[in-house]
């Protein structure tokens, strides 16, 4: 009796096992995703027919093993009864969700695929703007720094040795990016052990129209080197140039100054020093050719020549800042009688329109360390606004301006300020219809321009 118990429920258990395989084989053929069975060990016995789609060929009797990439028999070996493990696996174009797990009575190991070919897209698409994100936000950074170090106004050599070492952080990989700034002959360089010259991006610096340096960056591999990147350098370099160019335009502004300021002082010495010299000359003449009578008539004045000397010495050797006058065909000498007293002298307001904005900074920065008042519009609107706000001796302007042109400008202030100077400036050729209107004003200078005789000519519009 109790092997007869035995016997029916092993046959009741062989017939639900039957049953489960059957409903597991419909199963398999009737799912639209790959599908699969095998045995403990790996060898697939029973697929579906889009499994067999999916690789091309009949899959029964090969082991897992050898059809997916991520599996191996290591795995199949720690598959745990009735505990799912989840793949994701690359077959041919498609992506799928693999999911693997084992029988607790029979042992085989089923395998269910869902494709998430779409889904990985979407999710690599997210990862790749995220990705261009950062290296955009890194860029960004990048040359927002420089700009700061560009603002704090450093000597060329104090630039470049900061900026070298900012530019590796604004590529895709700094950790292995390496940077060089070749100028005039010097080189500045940041990470000089990755350099690699086989791959990197070279930018010329370039320095009113001539080349003066170029800009090196690079990674110490054969990394690809981004559109973004190159143009990034490109953008740093063409910053370099210009702050040297309005370095270099600032510091031939003072030689030249301070060559004016000698050439003005030299001539008041030679002008001041000749008078009583000249009368001491006389003198002598007197003394050789008249005789002593003569002489004695005339040599009081020895002392009080002498005594002008000695002033004009005493007067040199105070001067710690000078003005000037005008002298014979209107050259121009220091006045020592007014230098070094420190009288202010009376400011004059000019106004200046220019709608670039570098051309406007530098032009108010000369005109007032000239000792004029200095205000400045980028538009002729505002330029008309300010007009009526303030009096000015002089207005400077950009003959071509956005909306109300610098001529227009005249025009509409003409009848208001009838004795109201203005000197046109402009970088084009200027058309004839401009021409009755320039010959009515005080001056025109075209761009480029020498300052100095910008300055000049402010002086004397001024001085009357």
């Amino acid at each position: 009796a109790e092997i007869n118990e035995i016997l029916k429920n092993e046959i009741k258990l062989r017939e639900e096992i039957q049953t489960e395989l059957e409903h597991l084989a419909l199963f398999v053929k009737l799912n639209p995703g790959p599908v699969f069975q095998s045995d403990e060990f790996g060898i697939i016995n029973i697929a579906n027919p889009a499994a067999e789609r999916l690789f091309g060929e009949s899959i029964v009797g090969k082991s897992i093993a050898s059809l997916l990439k991520n599996v191996n028999e290591s795995l199949i070996s720690m598959l745990l009864p009735n505990e799912p493990m989840f793949i994701e696996e690359d077959i041919g174009v498609f992506s799928f969700q693999l999911t693997l797990i084992k029988n607790s009575h029979t042992n085989n190991i089923f395998v269910f695929g869902a494709d998430i070919t779409d889904q990985k897209k979407n999710r690599l698409e997210r990862e790749r703007l995220a990705l261009d994100l950062s290296h955009r936000v890194r860029e960004l950074s990048c040359l927002q720094r420089v700009g700061i170090a560009i603002e704090k106004d450093p000597s060329p050599e104090n630039l470049f040795e900061e900026v070298v070492e900012i530019i590796p952080t604004g590529m895709r990989y700094p950790e292995k990016s390496w940077a060089r700034i070749i100028f005039d002959d010097d080189a500045f360089v940041c990470n000089q052990q990755f350099i690699d010259e086989e791959f990197m991006i070279s930018s010329d610096i370039g320095v009113t129209g001539s080349i003066r340096g170029v800009l090196q960056v690079g990674y110490n591999d054969d990394t690809e080197i981004l559109t973004e990147e190159v143009d990034m350098c490109h953008n740093i370099s063409r910053r370099l140039g210009s702050v040297v160019e309005r370095i270099d335009f600032r510091e031939n502004l003072l030689k030249q100054e301070k060559e004016e300021a000698v050439r003005n002082l030299a001539a008041a010495v030679a002008h001041e020093f000749n008078q009583p010299l000249q009368v001491l000359k006389l003198i002598s003449a007197l003394s050789e050719n008249e005789g002593v009578k003569e002489y004695s008539k005339v040599k009081e004045l020895i002392p009080k020549q002498v005594s002008k000397i000695s002033g004009l010495v005493d007067k040199l050797l105070n001067v710690t800042s000078y003005e000037t006058k005008v002298y014979a065909a209107g050259t121009e000498i220091v006045d020592l009688d007014s230098s070094g007293k420190n009288i202010p002298s009376k400011k004059h307001k000019v106004l200046v329109v220019d709608d670039e904005v570098e051309i406007l900074q530098l032009m108010s920065s000369v005109i007032k360390k000239s000792g004029f008042e200095v205000d400045c519009a980028t538009t002729g609107e505002e330029a008309f606004e300010l007009m009526q706000k303030n009096r000015y001796g002089l207005v400077i302007s950009d003959v071509s301006l956005p909306g109300m042109s610098g001529i227009n400008l005249f025009e509409s202030v003409s009848d208001q300020f009838k004795n109201m100077p203005f000197i046109f400036m402009s970088g084009y050729a200027v058309e004839d219809v401009h021409q009755a209107v320039l010959e009515k004003s005080a001056g025109f200078f075209p761009k480029p321009f020498d300052i100095t005789s910008v300055i000049k000519s402010i002086s004397g519009i001024l001085s009357h």
